[in-house]
Protein backbone atom coordinates (compact mmCIF):
# COMPACT_ATOMS: atom_id res chain seq x y z
CA UNK A 1 0.00 0.00 0.00
CA UNK A 2 1.02 3.64 -0.24
CA UNK A 3 2.58 4.98 2.87
CA UNK A 4 0.45 7.72 4.41
CA UNK A 5 1.95 10.93 5.68
CA UNK A 6 0.13 10.72 9.01
CA UNK A 7 2.15 7.64 9.94
CA UNK A 8 5.36 9.63 9.88
CA UNK A 9 3.86 12.47 11.89
CA UNK A 10 2.42 10.23 14.59
CA UNK A 11 5.73 8.39 15.06
CA UNK A 12 8.32 11.08 14.53
CA UNK A 13 8.72 11.65 18.26
CA UNK A 14 9.41 7.97 18.99
CA UNK A 15 11.95 7.78 16.16
CA UNK A 16 13.75 10.83 17.51
CA UNK A 17 14.75 8.61 20.45
CA UNK A 18 16.46 6.13 18.09
CA UNK A 19 19.32 8.06 16.46
CA UNK A 20 21.47 4.94 16.00
CA UNK A 21 18.93 3.33 13.65
CA UNK A 22 18.87 3.65 9.88
CA UNK A 23 15.25 4.85 9.59
CA UNK A 24 13.22 3.88 6.55
CA UNK A 25 9.63 4.14 5.29
CA UNK A 26 7.59 1.35 3.77
CA UNK A 27 7.45 1.21 -0.03
CA UNK A 28 4.79 -0.87 -1.80
CA UNK A 29 4.44 -3.41 -3.30
CA UNK A 30 6.05 -5.65 -0.66
CA UNK A 31 3.47 -8.38 -0.04
CA UNK A 32 5.46 -11.37 -1.42
CA UNK A 33 8.35 -13.04 0.38
CA UNK A 34 10.28 -13.52 -2.85
CA UNK A 35 9.85 -9.80 -3.69
CA UNK A 36 10.16 -7.96 -0.36
CA UNK A 37 11.11 -4.35 0.22
CA UNK A 38 14.89 -4.61 0.00
CA UNK A 39 16.74 -2.95 2.89
CA UNK A 40 19.75 -5.25 2.65
CA UNK A 41 22.09 -2.42 1.70
CA UNK A 42 21.63 -0.69 5.07
CA UNK A 43 23.88 -1.41 8.05
CA UNK A 44 22.20 -2.70 11.20
CA UNK A 45 20.43 -1.53 13.25
CA UNK A 46 17.55 -0.67 10.93
CA UNK A 47 14.07 0.63 11.78
CA UNK A 48 11.23 0.85 9.25
CA UNK A 49 7.79 2.47 9.55
CA UNK A 50 4.90 0.76 7.81
CA UNK A 51 1.19 0.21 7.83
CA UNK A 52 -1.25 -2.62 7.16
CA UNK A 53 -4.43 -1.61 5.37
CA UNK A 54 -6.96 -4.42 4.79
CA UNK A 55 -9.35 -3.53 2.03
CA UNK A 56 -10.95 -7.00 1.79
CA UNK A 57 -11.57 -10.18 3.81
CA UNK A 58 -7.93 -11.28 3.64
CA UNK A 59 -5.16 -9.89 5.82
CA UNK A 60 -2.58 -7.69 4.17
CA UNK A 61 1.07 -8.52 4.83
CA UNK A 62 4.41 -6.77 4.40
CA UNK A 63 7.85 -8.31 3.77
CA UNK A 64 11.28 -6.72 4.33
CA UNK A 65 14.74 -8.06 3.51
CA UNK A 66 17.71 -7.20 5.75
CA UNK A 67 21.37 -8.17 5.71
CA UNK A 68 24.05 -8.55 8.33
CA UNK A 69 27.05 -10.52 9.46
CA UNK A 70 26.37 -14.27 9.05
CA UNK A 71 25.66 -16.04 12.36
CA UNK A 72 25.27 -12.70 14.16
CA UNK A 73 22.61 -12.74 16.89
CA UNK A 74 19.86 -10.18 16.27
CA UNK A 75 16.56 -9.08 17.79
CA UNK A 76 13.71 -8.54 15.30
CA UNK A 77 10.94 -6.55 16.97
CA UNK A 78 7.49 -5.53 15.75
CA UNK A 79 5.85 -2.72 17.74
CA UNK A 80 2.35 -1.31 17.43
CA UNK A 81 -0.31 0.25 19.62
CA UNK A 82 0.71 -1.54 22.84
CA UNK A 83 4.21 -0.04 22.61
CA UNK A 84 3.03 3.41 21.55
CA UNK A 85 4.75 2.90 18.20
CA UNK A 86 1.69 2.95 15.92
CA UNK A 87 -1.94 1.84 15.74
CA UNK A 88 -1.63 -1.89 14.91
CA UNK A 89 -3.41 -3.72 17.73
CA UNK A 90 -2.14 -7.30 17.45
CA UNK A 91 1.20 -7.47 15.62
CA UNK A 92 2.29 -10.90 14.41
CA UNK A 93 5.88 -11.40 13.25
CA UNK A 94 7.30 -14.12 10.99
CA UNK A 95 11.01 -14.51 10.23
CA UNK A 96 12.33 -16.28 7.10
CA UNK A 97 15.76 -16.84 5.59
CA UNK A 98 16.82 -15.33 2.29
CA UNK A 99 15.26 -18.24 0.39
CA UNK A 100 11.94 -17.84 2.28
CA UNK A 101 12.54 -20.85 4.52
CA UNK A 102 10.81 -20.52 7.90
CA UNK A 103 12.97 -19.59 10.92
CA UNK A 104 10.64 -18.42 13.71
CA UNK A 105 7.52 -16.42 14.58
CA UNK A 106 6.12 -14.43 17.52
CA UNK A 107 2.81 -13.00 18.68
CA UNK A 108 2.35 -9.90 20.82
CA UNK A 109 3.92 -10.40 24.24
CA UNK A 110 3.87 -7.57 26.77
CA UNK A 111 4.22 -4.64 24.34
CA UNK A 112 5.87 -6.10 21.21
CA UNK A 113 6.28 -9.24 19.13
CA UNK A 114 9.97 -10.20 19.18
CA UNK A 115 12.15 -12.94 17.70
CA UNK A 116 15.78 -13.44 18.72
CA UNK A 117 17.67 -15.42 16.08
CA UNK A 118 20.93 -15.64 14.18
CA UNK A 119 21.46 -14.33 10.66
CA UNK A 120 21.79 -17.27 8.23
CA UNK A 121 24.99 -18.15 6.42
CA UNK A 122 24.08 -16.11 3.33
CA UNK A 123 23.75 -12.97 5.48
CA UNK A 124 20.08 -12.37 4.54
CA UNK A 125 16.95 -12.44 6.63
CA UNK A 126 13.32 -11.59 5.75
CA UNK A 127 10.78 -10.23 8.25
CA UNK A 128 7.05 -10.53 7.62
CA UNK A 129 4.47 -8.31 9.31
CA UNK A 130 0.91 -9.55 9.88
CA UNK A 131 -2.03 -8.68 12.08
CA UNK A 132 -3.37 -11.31 14.45
CA UNK A 133 -6.10 -12.29 14.41
CA UNK A 134 -8.73 -10.17 12.65
CA UNK A 135 -8.22 -9.86 8.86
CA UNK A 136 -10.21 -6.61 8.86
CA UNK A 137 -7.90 -4.97 11.36
CA UNK A 138 -5.32 -2.47 10.17
CA UNK A 139 -2.80 -0.05 11.60
CA UNK A 140 0.68 1.39 11.59
CA UNK A 141 3.77 -0.18 13.14
CA UNK A 142 7.52 0.03 13.57
CA UNK A 143 9.74 -2.92 12.62
CA UNK A 144 13.35 -2.97 13.81
CA UNK A 145 16.34 -5.29 13.42
CA UNK A 146 18.99 -4.81 16.09
CA UNK A 147 22.25 -6.70 16.67
CA UNK A 148 22.24 -8.15 20.16
CA UNK A 149 25.13 -6.88 22.32
CA UNK A 150 27.49 -9.81 22.89
CA UNK A 151 29.69 -10.51 25.85
CA UNK A 152 33.25 -11.75 25.52
CA UNK A 153 33.48 -14.72 27.87
CA UNK A 154 32.67 -16.02 31.35
CA UNK A 155 35.36 -18.03 33.11
CA UNK A 156 36.38 -19.22 36.55
CA UNK A 157 37.68 -22.12 38.56
CA UNK A 158 36.04 -24.65 40.87
CA UNK A 159 37.94 -25.54 44.02
CA UNK A 160 37.44 -27.63 47.16
CA UNK A 161 36.11 -25.67 50.10
CA UNK A 162 38.02 -27.95 52.44
CA UNK A 163 41.49 -27.82 50.84
CA UNK A 164 41.27 -24.95 48.34
CA UNK A 165 42.67 -27.21 45.63
CA UNK A 166 41.19 -27.39 42.11
CA UNK A 167 38.47 -29.95 41.35
CA UNK A 168 39.24 -31.44 37.93
CA UNK A 169 36.25 -33.79 38.18
CA UNK A 170 33.80 -30.91 38.20
CA UNK A 171 31.03 -30.09 35.76
CA UNK A 172 29.82 -26.53 35.17
CA UNK A 173 26.55 -25.12 33.82
CA UNK A 174 26.01 -21.57 32.60
CA UNK A 175 22.47 -20.30 33.11
CA UNK A 176 20.88 -17.29 31.41
CA UNK A 177 18.95 -15.36 34.08
CA UNK A 178 17.57 -12.53 31.96
CA UNK A 179 14.10 -13.84 32.81
CA UNK A 180 13.97 -17.20 34.59
CA UNK A 181 17.33 -18.93 34.97
CA UNK A 182 17.81 -21.75 32.46
CA UNK A 183 20.89 -23.62 31.27
CA UNK A 184 22.39 -22.45 27.97
CA UNK A 185 25.79 -24.14 28.12
CA UNK A 186 27.61 -26.86 30.07
CA UNK A 187 31.27 -27.82 30.26
CA UNK A 188 33.54 -30.13 32.25
CA UNK A 189 36.28 -28.38 34.18
CA UNK A 190 39.83 -28.93 32.93
CA UNK A 191 42.67 -30.53 34.91
CA UNK A 192 43.14 -27.28 36.86
CA UNK A 193 39.44 -26.96 37.68
CA UNK A 194 39.06 -24.08 35.23
CA UNK A 195 36.17 -23.43 32.87
CA UNK A 196 35.41 -20.86 30.17
CA UNK A 197 32.22 -20.07 28.25
CA UNK A 198 32.42 -18.14 24.97
CA UNK A 199 29.21 -19.55 23.43
CA UNK A 200 26.25 -21.76 24.23
CA UNK A 201 25.83 -25.49 23.55
CA UNK A 202 24.75 -24.71 19.98
CA UNK A 203 27.93 -22.69 19.26
CA UNK A 204 26.04 -19.40 19.31
CA UNK A 205 27.56 -16.29 20.83
CA UNK A 206 26.37 -15.24 24.26
CA UNK A 207 24.39 -12.00 24.59
CA UNK A 208 25.34 -9.53 27.28
CA UNK A 209 23.01 -9.83 30.26
CA UNK A 210 22.43 -11.63 33.54
CA UNK A 211 23.98 -15.06 34.16
CA UNK A 212 24.54 -17.67 36.85
CA UNK A 213 27.15 -20.43 37.12
CA UNK A 214 26.25 -23.76 38.76
CA UNK A 215 28.98 -26.33 39.48
CA UNK A 216 29.05 -29.90 40.74
CA UNK A 217 31.86 -32.33 41.49
CA UNK A 218 32.17 -35.88 42.79
CA UNK A 219 31.87 -36.12 46.58
CA UNK A 220 31.04 -32.41 46.81
CA UNK A 221 27.86 -30.38 47.21
CA UNK A 222 26.53 -28.21 44.43
CA UNK A 223 27.79 -24.62 44.33
CA UNK A 224 26.64 -21.55 42.44
CA UNK A 225 27.57 -17.94 41.77
CA UNK A 226 25.15 -15.28 40.58
CA UNK A 227 23.07 -13.99 39.06
CA UNK A 228 25.58 -11.40 37.87
CA UNK A 229 25.64 -9.01 34.92
CA UNK A 230 28.11 -9.24 32.02
CA UNK A 231 28.49 -6.19 29.76
CA UNK A 232 28.97 -6.05 26.01
CA UNK A 233 32.46 -7.26 25.05
CA UNK A 234 33.35 -8.05 28.68
CA UNK A 235 35.57 -11.02 29.58
CA UNK A 236 34.44 -11.77 33.12
CA UNK A 237 36.44 -14.05 35.43
CA UNK A 238 34.26 -14.90 38.43
CA UNK A 239 37.25 -16.30 40.30
CA UNK A 240 37.08 -19.38 42.50
CA UNK A 241 33.76 -21.15 42.95
CA UNK A 242 34.09 -23.09 46.21
CA UNK A 243 32.33 -26.44 46.63
CA UNK A 244 31.75 -27.87 50.10
CA UNK A 245 32.59 -31.51 50.75
CA UNK A 246 29.63 -33.87 50.89
CA UNK A 247 29.23 -35.68 54.21
CA UNK A 248 27.77 -39.17 53.84
CA UNK A 249 25.45 -41.07 56.10
CA UNK A 250 25.95 -44.67 57.19
CA UNK A 251 22.59 -46.48 56.92
CA UNK A 252 18.88 -46.26 57.70
CA UNK A 253 16.94 -49.22 59.09
CA UNK A 254 13.52 -49.97 60.48
CA UNK A 255 10.52 -52.28 60.33
CA UNK A 256 7.18 -52.07 58.50
CA UNK A 257 4.10 -52.98 60.52
CA UNK A 258 0.42 -53.36 59.73
CA UNK A 259 -1.35 -50.19 60.86
CA UNK A 260 -4.41 -52.19 62.00
CA UNK A 261 -2.84 -55.16 63.81
CA UNK A 262 0.47 -53.56 64.75
CA UNK A 263 2.25 -56.73 63.62
CA UNK A 264 5.02 -56.95 61.01
CA UNK A 265 3.54 -57.12 57.52
CA UNK A 266 3.65 -60.42 55.63
CA UNK A 267 6.77 -60.65 53.49
CA UNK A 268 7.28 -64.39 53.11
CA UNK A 269 5.75 -66.55 50.42
CA UNK A 270 2.57 -64.49 50.44
CA UNK A 271 4.12 -61.06 49.82
CA UNK A 272 7.75 -61.27 48.73
CA UNK A 273 7.85 -58.03 46.74
CA UNK A 274 7.53 -55.36 49.44
CA UNK A 275 10.24 -52.70 49.47
CA UNK A 276 11.10 -49.26 50.82
CA UNK A 277 12.75 -46.17 49.33
CA UNK A 278 15.02 -43.68 51.06
CA UNK A 279 14.39 -40.01 50.17
CA UNK A 280 16.31 -36.91 51.21
CA UNK A 281 13.95 -33.94 51.23
CA UNK A 282 14.01 -30.18 51.46
CA UNK A 283 10.21 -30.33 51.29
CA UNK A 284 7.91 -33.31 50.67
CA UNK A 285 6.94 -34.24 48.00
CA UNK A 286 8.15 -31.34 45.82
CA UNK A 287 11.87 -31.49 46.58
CA UNK A 288 12.91 -35.05 47.44
CA UNK A 289 15.85 -36.97 46.01
CA UNK A 290 15.94 -40.76 45.74
CA UNK A 291 18.99 -42.41 47.35
CA UNK A 292 18.29 -46.13 47.65
CA UNK A 293 15.86 -49.00 48.10
CA UNK A 294 15.73 -52.19 50.13
CA UNK A 295 13.41 -55.22 50.12
CA UNK A 296 12.01 -56.38 53.43
CA UNK A 297 13.38 -59.47 55.12
CA UNK A 298 11.26 -62.22 56.71
CA UNK A 299 10.69 -60.05 59.80
CA UNK A 300 9.59 -57.08 57.64
CA UNK A 301 12.81 -55.25 58.50
CA UNK A 302 14.88 -53.19 56.08
CA UNK A 303 18.41 -51.78 56.01
CA UNK A 304 19.25 -49.16 53.38
CA UNK A 305 22.93 -48.44 52.79
CA UNK A 306 22.93 -45.76 50.10
CA UNK A 307 25.85 -45.47 47.71
CA UNK A 308 25.79 -41.70 48.09
CA UNK A 309 23.47 -39.71 50.34
CA UNK A 310 24.65 -36.58 52.07
CA UNK A 311 23.61 -35.72 55.59
CA UNK A 312 20.29 -33.95 56.08
CA UNK A 313 16.57 -34.57 56.45
CA UNK A 314 15.23 -37.92 55.25
CA UNK A 315 12.07 -39.98 55.11
CA UNK A 316 11.28 -43.54 54.06
CA UNK A 317 8.55 -44.37 51.56
CA UNK A 318 6.87 -47.76 52.07
CA UNK A 319 5.69 -49.68 49.01
CA UNK A 320 4.45 -52.87 50.59
CA UNK A 321 2.91 -55.64 48.52
CA UNK A 322 -0.88 -55.39 49.07
CA UNK A 323 -0.41 -52.28 51.23
CA UNK A 324 -1.16 -48.65 50.55
CA UNK A 325 1.83 -46.41 49.99
CA UNK A 326 3.02 -44.84 53.24
CA UNK A 327 5.81 -42.53 54.37
CA UNK A 328 7.64 -42.30 57.67
CA UNK A 329 8.09 -39.19 59.76
CA UNK A 330 11.04 -37.03 58.75
CA UNK A 331 14.31 -37.74 60.53
CA UNK A 332 17.86 -36.39 60.54
CA UNK A 333 20.97 -38.44 59.75
CA UNK A 334 24.51 -37.20 60.41
CA UNK A 335 27.85 -38.09 58.87
CA UNK A 336 28.56 -41.85 59.03
CA UNK A 337 25.55 -42.23 61.33
CA UNK A 338 23.46 -45.44 61.37
CA UNK A 339 19.85 -44.64 62.25
CA UNK A 340 17.07 -47.08 63.19
CA UNK A 341 13.74 -45.30 62.74
CA UNK A 342 11.74 -48.10 64.40
CA UNK A 343 8.30 -49.22 63.24
CA UNK A 344 6.68 -47.58 60.24
CA UNK A 345 2.93 -48.32 59.88
CA UNK A 346 1.34 -49.20 56.52
CA UNK A 347 -2.37 -49.68 55.88
CA UNK A 348 -3.44 -52.86 54.02
CA UNK A 349 -5.39 -52.57 50.79
CA UNK A 350 -9.11 -53.34 51.26
CA UNK A 351 -9.07 -56.38 48.94
CA UNK A 352 -6.37 -58.96 49.60
CA UNK A 353 -5.11 -61.84 47.43
CA UNK A 354 -4.05 -64.81 49.59
CA UNK A 355 -3.24 -68.52 49.25
CA UNK A 356 -1.66 -68.28 45.81
CA UNK A 357 -1.32 -71.50 43.81
CA UNK A 358 1.09 -70.91 40.92
CA UNK A 359 0.92 -72.79 37.65
CA UNK A 360 3.00 -75.94 37.13
CA UNK A 361 6.00 -76.12 34.81
CA UNK A 362 4.88 -75.77 31.21
CA UNK A 363 6.57 -78.26 28.83
CA UNK A 364 8.76 -77.01 26.00
CA UNK A 365 6.10 -77.93 23.43
CA UNK A 366 3.69 -75.50 25.12
CA UNK A 367 0.77 -75.89 27.51
CA UNK A 368 -1.62 -74.16 29.89
CA UNK A 369 -0.70 -72.02 32.89
CA UNK A 370 -3.46 -72.51 35.47
CA UNK A 371 -3.27 -70.66 38.77
CA UNK A 372 -5.60 -69.55 41.54
CA UNK A 373 -5.74 -67.17 44.47
CA UNK A 374 -8.18 -66.41 47.29
CA UNK A 375 -9.88 -62.99 47.12
CA UNK A 376 -10.60 -61.67 50.62
CA UNK A 377 -12.72 -58.66 51.54
CA UNK A 378 -10.81 -56.91 54.33
CA UNK A 379 -13.31 -54.07 54.68
CA UNK A 380 -16.07 -53.72 57.27
CA UNK A 381 -18.70 -53.58 54.52
CA UNK A 382 -19.66 -55.66 51.48
CA UNK A 383 -17.53 -55.70 48.34
CA UNK A 384 -19.20 -55.92 44.93
CA UNK A 385 -16.83 -55.80 42.02
CA UNK A 386 -14.57 -57.59 39.58
CA UNK A 387 -11.25 -59.44 39.69
CA UNK A 388 -8.91 -60.01 36.76
CA UNK A 389 -5.28 -60.82 36.08
CA UNK A 390 -2.75 -59.07 33.87
CA UNK A 391 0.06 -60.85 32.03
CA UNK A 392 3.11 -59.17 30.53
CA UNK A 393 5.45 -61.27 28.39
CA UNK A 394 8.90 -60.16 27.21
CA UNK A 395 11.72 -61.28 24.90
CA UNK A 396 9.31 -62.96 22.49
CA UNK A 397 10.24 -64.00 18.97
CA UNK A 398 7.81 -61.51 17.45
CA UNK A 399 8.05 -58.24 15.56
CA UNK A 400 7.07 -56.24 18.65
CA UNK A 401 9.03 -58.42 21.07
CA UNK A 402 6.56 -58.30 23.96
CA UNK A 403 2.88 -58.75 24.74
CA UNK A 404 0.42 -57.60 27.38
CA UNK A 405 -3.06 -59.03 27.90
CA UNK A 406 -5.84 -59.53 30.43
CA UNK A 407 -7.31 -62.80 31.64
CA UNK A 408 -10.46 -63.23 33.69
CA UNK A 409 -12.88 -66.14 33.79
CA UNK A 410 -11.36 -69.60 33.49
CA UNK A 411 -10.60 -70.24 29.85
CA UNK A 412 -7.66 -69.32 27.63
CA UNK A 413 -9.63 -67.01 25.36
CA UNK A 414 -11.94 -65.29 27.83
CA UNK A 415 -10.52 -62.06 29.32
CA UNK A 416 -13.83 -61.06 30.96
CA UNK A 417 -13.24 -60.21 34.66
CA UNK A 418 -14.76 -62.44 37.33
CA UNK A 419 -17.66 -61.05 39.37
CA UNK A 420 -17.36 -61.09 43.18
CA UNK A 421 -19.86 -60.29 45.94
CA UNK A 422 -18.15 -60.66 49.33
CA UNK A 423 -19.35 -59.81 52.79
CA UNK A 424 -16.87 -58.36 55.28
CA UNK A 425 -14.07 -60.90 55.97
CA UNK A 426 -15.32 -63.38 53.37
CA UNK A 427 -12.95 -65.10 50.89
CA UNK A 428 -13.63 -66.86 47.59
CA UNK A 429 -11.29 -68.57 45.16
CA UNK A 430 -10.47 -66.96 41.80
CA UNK A 431 -9.12 -69.30 39.08
CA UNK A 432 -7.27 -68.25 35.94
CA UNK A 433 -5.62 -69.92 32.98
CA UNK A 434 -3.99 -69.03 29.67
CA UNK A 435 -2.14 -70.98 26.97
CA UNK A 436 1.57 -70.60 26.27
CA UNK A 437 2.64 -71.73 22.75
CA UNK A 438 5.64 -73.97 22.21
CA UNK A 439 7.34 -71.66 19.68
CA UNK A 440 8.07 -69.06 22.38
CA UNK A 441 11.90 -68.80 22.45
CA UNK A 442 14.20 -69.64 25.34
CA UNK A 443 15.02 -66.78 27.73
CA UNK A 444 11.52 -65.32 27.23
CA UNK A 445 9.44 -64.77 30.36
CA UNK A 446 6.06 -63.60 31.61
CA UNK A 447 4.92 -61.99 34.87
CA UNK A 448 1.42 -62.05 36.35
CA UNK A 449 -0.41 -59.73 38.72
CA UNK A 450 -3.98 -59.74 40.06
CA UNK A 451 -6.26 -56.69 40.35
CA UNK A 452 -9.62 -56.08 42.05
CA UNK A 453 -11.96 -53.15 41.41
CA UNK A 454 -15.28 -52.03 42.84
CA UNK A 455 -18.55 -51.62 40.94
CA UNK A 456 -19.88 -49.70 39.12
CA UNK A 457 -16.51 -48.74 37.52
CA UNK A 458 -14.08 -51.45 38.69
CA UNK A 459 -11.38 -50.67 36.11
CA UNK A 460 -11.05 -47.18 37.59
CA UNK A 461 -11.89 -47.86 41.27
CA UNK A 462 -9.22 -50.44 42.10
CA UNK A 463 -9.03 -51.66 45.70
CA UNK A 464 -6.56 -54.54 45.51
CA UNK A 465 -3.39 -55.43 43.62
CA UNK A 466 -0.80 -58.14 44.03
CA UNK A 467 2.26 -59.08 42.01
CA UNK A 468 1.83 -62.85 41.82
CA UNK A 469 4.74 -64.59 40.08
CA UNK A 470 6.99 -64.77 37.04
CA UNK A 471 7.93 -67.74 34.84
CA UNK A 472 10.79 -68.04 32.39
CA UNK A 473 11.46 -70.52 29.57
CA UNK A 474 14.49 -72.76 29.75
CA UNK A 475 15.45 -75.85 27.75
CA UNK A 476 12.89 -77.96 29.60
CA UNK A 477 10.05 -75.48 29.31
CA UNK A 478 8.64 -72.65 31.41
CA UNK A 479 9.62 -72.69 35.09
CA UNK A 480 8.08 -70.57 37.86
CA UNK A 481 10.92 -68.44 39.19
CA UNK A 482 12.13 -67.81 42.71
CA UNK A 483 11.30 -64.55 44.47
CA UNK A 484 14.79 -63.22 43.80
CA UNK A 485 14.56 -64.10 40.11
CA UNK A 486 11.03 -62.66 39.90
CA UNK A 487 12.18 -59.37 41.43
CA UNK A 488 14.71 -58.95 38.65
CA UNK A 489 12.17 -59.65 35.92
CA UNK A 490 9.46 -57.50 37.53
CA UNK A 491 11.98 -54.67 37.49
CA UNK A 492 12.29 -55.19 33.74
CA UNK A 493 8.52 -55.12 33.36
CA UNK A 494 8.32 -51.95 35.49
CA UNK A 495 6.38 -53.46 38.39
CA UNK A 496 9.39 -53.09 40.71
CA UNK A 497 12.37 -50.72 40.77
CA UNK A 498 15.92 -51.85 40.18
CA UNK A 499 17.32 -53.24 43.41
Amino acid sequence: MRFRSWIGSCLVLSLAALPAYAQEMEVEPNDVCQAPQDLSGLPLPVSVLGSLDSAGPESETDFYRFSGQPFRLVDIELAGAAAGEGTLENPHLFVWNGGCGFIDSAFLRDTTARVRTIIPEDGLIVAQVLECCDPANQGSYRLSVTPVPLLGSISGRIVSGETGTPLPSGFVQLQDCSFNCFTVASRPADSDGRFRFEGDDFFRQLPAGSYQVVATAFLHQEGRVGPFDVAEGEDLDIGDLTLAREFFIGSVSGRVVDSISGQPIEVGGEAPFSFVQLLRCQSFPDDCGFFGIAFLDEQARFVITPLAAGTGTFLVRILGDQYQEAVSMEFEVGENEHVDIGDVPARPLPIQFLGLQRCDTIPSQGGTCSFSVDVRNGRDRRFRGEVWARVVAFDLDSLVGFSEFQIGKTGPKNPTPQQFNLSSGQSLRARFQFDVPGHVPSRSFFCVQAVAGEDPTPQFDTLGLRRLFCAGKESGGFRVLSNKEARKLMSKVGWLPEN
